[in-house]
C-alpha cells in the first residue's frame, strides 16, 4: 500500500507541476484560476532552475502526500462501525 501510495503522490506532483508550467505559459485553458494560485502557493511558480525544479516537485509531492494520508485516514474511519450500529447489534441481535 506504502508503494502505491507513492507512485499516485508522484504521479499527482508531475501533473501539477504540468499544469503550473503551461498555465505560466498560457498554453493552459484554465477554468478556475482560484485552483492555478492554489497551486503555485503550494508547490511554487515555473522555473527552468534544475534545484528550483526539484524543490518544487518535491513541495507538491509532500502536499499530495498529506492529501493522501488524510483520505486513507477519513477511509479507515468509516470502516470502523459506529456507536450507534454496535447499540443495535447488542440490543436486536437476539
Amino acid at each position: 500500500m506504502k508503494i502505491l501510495r507513492t507512485i499516485s503522490a508522484a504521479r499527482c506532483a508531475i501533473s501539477d507541476r504540468i499544469m503550473i508550467t503551461r498555465g505560466a505559459k498560457g498554453k493552459y485553458p484554465l477554468d478556475d484560476e482560484n485552483y492555478y494560485k492554489t497551486l503555485v502557493n503550494i508547490s511554487g511558480p515555473s522555473t527552468h532552475n534544475p534545484k528550483k525544479i526539484a524543490k518544487s516537485f518535491y513541495a507538491a509531492y509532500q502536499h499530495n502526500m498529506e492529501r493522501i494520508t488524510y483520505i486513507e485516514n477519513m477511509m479507515n474511519m468509516l470502516k470502523e462501525p459506529s456507536m450507534l450500529s454496535k447499540i443495535y447489534h447488542r440490543m436486536f441481535k437476539k
